[in-house]
């Protein structure tokens, strides 16, 4: 039986709720119930107790242990953010941000209009605090407030509950801004280059690369120095092995065969290492850096993109791995490229080795977006 993902919005109380059925149905000898416990009990006890119950409940979601999935739970509520919910503020400093920046659930551009009228009406909410001064691009009222208060730089704070970075690279405003130069002050003073929330919970962190890179379902903006800032990102240490930025440049949203923020990623090691802290908080959860590679190639298949599909095959992609999210139905690259009317994608491809039916190395760990 396959690992199952977890549900959205997974609570203790449900999961002690489906231990204790599982407990019921195992002593009442229900066939389904006796081989879960077969396939996820590391060694099935002859008297099943309620640990044991959770142990397998644990483990049919990936996890070592019930320990081990209540510490996930723990992880998922310290780290969740629901910015499209947020209700409007009276403090003016805290309405400009709540407009200024994607919240990836009410994009509406008006909102971005109306927080660049509300900033022209009152010049000094660019500089009222450290996360205005991300937004904006304030770099030199930045550096003077960094200087006598480093610690600012890792504040959570505002109408998001955000770090200054991740409201620079989520903002959205049509005035300049030096925003690589404040983004580099902010990370000389420790910010976190891995900085990010889990969207209303969904375990698919929303990094501070995924707001520069922005996409998504909303076809959301870009930020306006989009490739710069996720390089110096990167260059300061930022895991290229993020799912969501994928997701929202790749099977979210728009497609188009662009590569430039897929080169970058490969550049600092998209597809390999461990998955950085992200993936250590989240564990099996999250996709490992190689199943990223299998599910991009699988995009570029299913979606027709010929300059991504010979990239990825360059840096190493499995021509015959297997995406692991429920849109790619199982198939291979190539079936998915031929299916879809994408010849030259299934030709390279083909020469590559693609074929129909190929290698099941594509685990279905924890899906992105969505």
């Amino acid at each position: 039986m396959p690992i199952q993902r977890l549900p959205d919005h997974p609570s203790l109380e449900l999961l002690r709720k489906q231990a204790k059925t599982l407990l019921r149905r195992v002593r009442a000898d229900v066939p389904e119930s006796r081989a879960l416990v077969a396939e996820f009990h590391p060694r099935p006890p002859q008297v099943f107790r309620l640990a044991d119950a959770q142990l397998v409940t644990a483990r049919r979601y990936g996890f070592a242990s019930w320990p081990r999935l209540k510490e996930h739970l723990v992880t998922v509520e310290r780290y969740t953010r629901s910015p499209h919910l947020v209700e409007p503020s009276q403090e003016p400093w805290a309405e400009f941000l709540r407009l200024a920046c994607l919240n990836y659930g009410a994009d509406d551009p008006r909102r971005r209009q109306e927080a660049g009228l509300l900033l022209s009406r009152h010049p000094h909410l660019a500089t009222a605090n450290a996360h205005t001064m991300a937004a904006t691009g304030a770099a030199d009222a930045l550096a003077d407030l960094l200087a006598a208060d480093p610690g600012a730089a890792r504040a959570q704070g505002g109408p998001f509950g955000w770090e200054p970075l991740l409201y620079l690279a989520y903002a959205r405003l049509d005035g300049p801004g030096r925003y690589v130069a404040a983004a580099r002050l902010l990370l000389d003073h420790g910010a976190d280059p891995d900085a990010g929330f889990l969207w209303d919970g969904l375990t698919s962190p929303f990094t501070v690369l995924t707001g520069a890179f922005g996409g998504g379902e909303g076809d959301q903006p870009p930020h306006p120095e989009a490739m710069a800032l996720a390089r110096l990102l990167l260059e300061a240490g930022a895991d290229p092995n993020d799912g969501q930025a994928l997701y929202n440049r790749g099977l979210g949203g728009t497609f188009s065969d662009d590569t430039a923020h897929l080169r970058l990623l490969l550049e600092f090691g998209l597809g390999r290492g461990e998955g950085g802290p992200w993936h250590a908080r989240l564990g099996p959860a999250l996709q490992s850096p190689r199943q990223l590679l299998r599910d991009e190639l699988a995009t570029a298949a299913l979606r027709g993109g010929p300059r991504r599909a010979r990239l990825l095959l360059d840096h190493g992609a499995e021509v015959n791995g297997l995406g692991g999210h429920p849109v790619y139905g199982g198939r291979t690259p190539y079936e998915l490229a031929l299916l879809n009317g994408h010849t030259e994608v299934a030709e390279l491809l083909a020469a590559a080795g693609g074929s129909a039916g190929g290698s099941a190395g594509g685990s279905v760990g924890g899906s992105v977006g969505g």
